[in-house]
């Protein structure tokens, strides 16, 4: 209880972001100097506070939590400001000319670089640039892209989250050619120019499913609508479906699927909808099907379909539930569980 006689100062927060609004939605908390929760806010950036000290933290688009431990004096206002701690990334081209091929590329590799690109889907470019490898995709999908690299002795053919789409607009993905022990696996995110579809990646990776999915409710929407960027839609979905709310939007997903038919994840996270609906198994087991014999973008939607299809309640349509599972265990023994995207990895590339 606080007496009348307790002094009071002010606290402003001030969120750096390019999600949220800018960070103006962003949901903060303040503790106390116990730690227990006294404020909670996705607007509110201006607190009356009890003389004392108080920590201010939030998930920014890094996927982390961001603290700061601020004291706040009798008729003051203490300032306090968070900003997500991404990593550096190299900037696309202005020009989309100045991507190459995947055989263009090869004949630049040296011998002794430790990332070489094996092969590539068709209409996969590559942009090299200070450790990186930006891919963009020149033309319409008519699957998943994909490519396969070897990294020093390890081989991983791995789908990517690009997609079609004009240059300024391209959906593209960053993936890492310098080697930092001693993480020297694969490393492939969604460039950060995409920040909406980026800020969901760090969520879904870092655990922070929460802040993720309060993200992803609009996400859905606006990836489809705004800024056509189907593989961060899914992502969305992803999100919502680990958060339990993916129900709610059968409607995206339907539509997902509609326009982005090359996109087998939507119609995993439709088939997990259906399945609980006796009137659609039916259906649901079709679109697993469908699914199964497609390239799959996600590692989460692969585990979804293969949980799925392997707790399927009896319908009429069980031989074809056994085919979509044989079509998917020719795949899961290699498949790479720590990689956020569908990836098989091999110890050279005699498999590729």
């Amino acid at each position: 209880m606080i007496s009348e006689s307790t002094k009071y100062g002010q606290l402003k927060v001030d969120i750096f972001s390019k999600v949220n609004f800018g960070g103006k939605a962003t949901p903060i908390e303040i503790r106390n100097d116990e730690l227990v929760l006294i404020e909670s806010s996705s607007n509110q950036r201006l607190f009356d506070l009890p003389v004392g000290i108080y920590e201010v933290s939030a998930v920014l688009e890094d996927g982390r939590r961001q603290k700061h431990t601020v004291e706040v004096n009798e008729s003051e206002t203490a300032n306090v400001s968070l900003k997500p701690n991404l990593s550096t990334q190299p900037e696309a081209p202005v020009f989309a000319f100045s991507f190459m091929s995947a055989e263009k590329l090869q004949t630049l590799e040296s011998p002794t670089q430790d990332v070489k690109l094996i092969r590539a889907s068709r209409n996969v470019t590559i942009y090299p640039e200070n450790g990186f490898w930006i891919v963009r995709h020149r033309e319409e999908m008519e699957q998943v892209a994909y490519a396969i690299i070897q990294k020093g002795e390890d081989v991983y053919d791995v789908s990517l989250p690009i997609s079609a789409g004009d240059h300024h607009l391209s959906v593209t993905c960053h993936i890492k050619t310098s080697t930092q022990p001693p993480n020297n696996k694969l490393q492939i995110n969604i460039s950060q120019s995409r920040s909406l579809s980026a800020a969901l990646e760090s969520m879904f990776i870092s655990g922070q499913i929460g802040s993720g999915a309060r993200l992803a409710g609009s996400a859905v929407t606006t990836l489809m609508k705004r800024y056509v960027d189907p593989t961060g839609a899914i992502l969305a979905a992803l999100v919502l479906k680990k958060a339990g709310k993916l129900g709610l939007y059968q409607r995206q997903l339907e539509q997902i699927i509609a326009q982005f038919p090359w996109l087998p994840d939507a119609k995993i996270l439709l088939s997990s909808i259906l399945m609980a609906k006796p009137g659609e198994r039916e259906r649901a087991i079709q679109l697993a099907y469908e699914a199964s014999q497609e390239r799959i973008l996600y590692t989460e939607s692969f585990s979804i379909l293969m949980s799925l299809l392997r707790y399927a309640p009896e319908t009429d349509n069980s031989a074809l539930c056994k085919k979509a599972l044989t079509n998917i265990a020719k795949t899961a023994p290699e498949v790479d569980w720590s990689s956020i995207y569908l990836c098989k990895t091999f110890t050279d590339n005699s498999h590729a």
